[in-house]
C-alpha cells in the first residue's frame, strides 16, 4: 500500500496513520508506543471500559503497561522474528 492511499483509509475510519516498515525498521517503535501510551492514557480515564461498565484490567488486576521509551528495536528484543 503506498503512502496515499494509507492516508485515505486512515481518514475513511478516523484513525491516525503511521508510516512504518518492519523490513526496514522504519517507524515501528515510535508508531507502538504512541499506540500504547494512548491506550494506557485512555485507560486512566475510564476509556478503557467494556459494554458492561467492567475495567480491562488484566487477569491479575493490573491496570500497567511498560514501554520502553526510546528504546531501540535491539534493546526491546523486536528483531527476532521475520525482518531481520
Amino acid at each position: 500500500m503506498n503512502r496515499n492511499e494509507g492516508e485515505s483509509l486512515a481518514r475513511e475510519y478516523s484513525m491516525a496513520f503511521y508510516e512504518t516498515s518492519a523490513k526496514k525498521d522504519i517507524g515501528v517503535a515510535e508508531a507502538f508506543s504512541t499506540i500504547a501510551r494512548q491506550v494506557v492514557s485512555r485507560l486512566g480515564d475510564g476509556g478503557g471500559r467494556d459494554a458492561k461498565g467492567a475495567g480491562a484490567k488484566g487477569a491479575a488486576g493490573s491496570q500497567s503497561v511498560d514501554v520502553k521509551k526510546g528504546a531501540s528495536a535491539a534493546e526491546a528484543g523486536a528483531k527476532n522474528g521475520c525482518c531481520k
